[in-house]
């Protein structure tokens, strides 16, 4: 995952087989904070469908401070166009659940934040289904 050094990486929901109602293992979160802090490396977050998730899930570790730097939750696609860049071409031509708007969010949070690696999350969400 951070083999990546442009700071964006892209995984679909078929490559990940990661169900979004699922929640990330507190290690998980302490394994990444601790290779994070070991290159002096840092992150942050642009959510979509998780709705701050990702965020909480980094801010409940002890020392994430260190390596964690923001998290926007851009759940309108105004805001993913008003806080991340996302061009409105992309949400046109590919919708708000794509590959192209995710990494474009991920760009977008991580040039804002001055952070090594962004990541975005981007789908359908909610009480009845999900993507």
């Amino acid at each position: 995952m951070f083999s990546n050094y442009t700071g964006v990486q892209v995984f679909t929901p078929q490559e990940t087989q990661i169900k979004s109602h699922k929640k990330l293992p507190v290690e998980a979160v302490l394994l990444i904070g601790e290779h994070l802090v070991d290159r002096a490396e840092t992150l942050s977050v642009a959510e979509s469908c998780t709705g701050g998730q990702i965020a909480v899930a980094c801010t409940a570790v002890a020392g994430a401070s260190r390596w964690f730097v923001e998290g926007l939750v851009t759940y309108a696609n105004s805001a993913k166009v008003n806080r991340l860049g996302v061009t409105e071409q992309s949400l046109q031509e590919n919708g708000a659940v794509s590959a192209v708007v995710a990494s474009e969010m991920a760009q977008g949070v991580r040039q804002s934040a001055g952070t090594t690696y962004g990541i975005a999350t981007t789908g359908i969400a909610g009480p009845t289904g999900g993507t």
